[in-house]
């Protein structure tokens, strides 16, 4: 697993991303095109429907930074008979 810190300074322009050596050009020089723009671990860009781990040089469109969450889970079987709904 690895930590991912994000640095929220008060002060106007701050770099959310100062703390990654990594990830703190991209704030700095937004349209840098000369490069992958790669995402942090456990975190994509999500451009639309789609997410990557990475956008490909001169990338263009709209996208965020954002964590992506299952919206399922595995339970073991042994546990399933403990829940409301027999699965």
């Amino acid at each position: 697993y690895n930590k991912t810190n994000l640095c929220w300074h008060r002060s106007p322009g701050a770099n959310p991303y100062q703390s990654i050596s990594h990830q703190r050009f991209y704030w700095e020089e937004p349209d840098r095109i000369d490069s992958k723009w790669k995402a942090p671990d456990g975190i994509h860009w999500i451009c639309g429907q789609r997410a990557y781990s990475e956008l490909l040089q001169k990338w263009e469109g709209t996208c965020t930074l954002g964590i992506i969450r299952s919206s399922f889970f595995f339970i073991p079987r042994s546990r399933s008979n403990t829940l409301g709904t027999p699965l």
